[in-house]
This record gives C-alpha cells, sequence and structure tokens, in this order.
C-alpha cells in the first residue's frame, strides 16, 4: 500500500503510517514529500506507526542505514530538536537499530510497540494520536493517499 503522513497544526505532531508493502522507490518519494512539506515536523513531536507494515517489507541493515543518512540528509534542521516515536508492531529490532543510526540527527527518539505508550511518551492525548493514524491508515486502504496525506 505505501506511506502516507498528515501533520496536525493544532497539537503540533505529524503522523506517518507505513501499511502494507513498502518498497524502497515509496521510501525514497515520501522523504522527498516529507523534505518539501514545510508543515512536517514544525511542531517538532512526529510519530510514525510501523505496525502495518507487511514481513515482506523488513529492511535489511544496509536499507535502514541508507535511509537514516537520507532522511538525516534532507531533514537535519527539523530532527535536531524533535521528540519522535515510532511503534514497531512487528519490526521492534529493525527500528531499534534505526534509532541508533538516527541517534546523533535526533532530539530523542524512542521505540514502541504499542500506539498508546507512544502517545504517553509524546505527551499528546491516546484518542487524538489514535485517530490520527486510524484516519492516514485508512485513507492509504482506499487507495486514496497517493503517498501524501495532510
Amino acid at each position: 500500500m505505501g506511506i502516507a503522513y498528515r501533520c496536525d497544526p493544532v497539537s503540533g505532531l505529524s503522523v506517518s503510517v507505513w501499511q502494507g508493502v513498502v518498497t524502497s522507490d515509496d521510501v525514497h518519494r515520501h522523504m522527498a514529500e516529507l523534505g518539501c512539506d514545510d508543515a512536517w515536523g514544525a511542531g517538532g513531536v512526529l510519530l510514525t506507526d510501523l505496525s502495518g507494515v507487511s514481513a515482506a517489507s523488513r529492511p535489511t541493515p544496509t536499507r535502514l542505514l541508507n535511509a537514516a543518512s537520507e532522511l538525516t540528509t534532507r531533514l537535519k534542521s527539523r530532527l535536531s530538536d524533535a521528540c519522535w516515536a515510532i511503534v514497531t508492531g512487528a519490526m521492534f529490532a529493525e527500528a531499534n537499530r534505526f534509532a541508533g543510526y538516527m541517534e546523533e540527527a535526533v532530539g530523542e527518539l524512542w521505540v514502541f510497540e504499542d500506539l498508546e505508550s507512544a502517545a504517553q511518551w509524546l505527551g499528546h492525548d491516546v484518542g487524538l494520536v489514535g485517530w490520527l493514524v486510524a484516519s492516514v491508515r485508512e485513507e492509504l486502504e482506499r487507495g486514496s493517499a497517493s503517498g501524501v496525506s495532510r
């Protein structure tokens, strides 16, 4: 299905949802779109939900390193003071490896197994975060998101 995101200016939260099969091209396109959207990360609070990613899309350590490098190059100024939570599902080990690669570029980055813990750590209402994630996921599943959802 791919990747989509939404930026909520009221809460300052930027949410990305990865769903189904996610290709390297999807990842590069997503990073390019984030780099062009000044709203992404403007509030300093980021949440990435990987819980719906297909097992077939599990990245290798090399792909994780390349993604971290590309993200840092494109978005370093927005990441340096950010609080970022990653919700993993089955990709806990991969997300922790990625977090290690991003350690110097991001203010704080923590990996969580569930959305509730991530929302609490970010200091946001679990209901709001759950609603944002669910609405972006629904757009991806309907096919109405073209890689980006604002």
